[in-house]
């Protein structure tokens, strides 16, 4: 049987934050890695991956693929190393080029939407977005004003009960300010 090419696949659960893909490609580790295809295994196995890229750190945490689990833990700082990592190596360049963008496609197409604030970063800024209850985060790259290429990973935690449109317009006007700095 045969399948969309991986980067085809990665880039479409980016653009939609697809959660069943994920899953499945988080077992798939595991089955790669040589151990049984339990989210367990998928843990270790991608901890593993992880380690040897230089994107583990001490205290994270992973439950499953999806970033579903409220025992995920991961830092802001792997996050953007990860991007980066996508930005300069094309093994993992699906990554970027399956980032939504911003007032575009996907996850953020109906974000970004206040001119004043965010207007910068429409149609500029590459990125995933994450929410929990409470929890809001939006992770990727930008081309800054004057020329650099800058990647981020924007966290919201603790976020109030009626909060959680305040916290995406803040994650959005970060991006934006980021995008129209110049920060190189």
């Amino acid at each position: 049987m045969w399948s969309l090419p991986l980067d085809l696949i990665v880039q479409e659960l980016l653009l939609h934050s697809d959660n069943d893909i994920t899953e499945v490609l988080f077992r798939h580790v595991a089955i790669a890695a040589g151990r049984p295809g339990s989210s367990a295994d998928a843990a270790v196995a991608v901890q593993a991956r992880l380690e040897t890229l230089g994107l583990w750190t001490a205290g994270m945490r992973l439950d499953d693929g999806s970033g579903l689990s409220r025992g995920n833990l991961v830092t802001p700082r792997a996050l953007a190393k990860a991007i980066a990592l996508s930005l300069s190596d094309p093994t993992y360049r699906a990554i970027a080029t399956g980032l939504p963008t911003a007032a575009a496609d996907g996850t953020l197409g109906g974000r970004f939407d206040d001119p004043v604030t965010e207007g910068a970063g429409r149609g500029v800024v590459r990125a995933k977005t994450g929410t929990l209850t409470g929890v809001h985060s939006v992770n990727g790259f930008t081309r800054t004003a004057d020329g650099a290429v800058v990647a981020f990973a924007f966290v919201a935690n603790d976020v109030v009960a009626n909060g959680d449109l305040a916290a995406r317009d803040w994650l959005e006007r970060v991006a934006a300010a980021t995008t129209a700095c110049g920060c190189a």
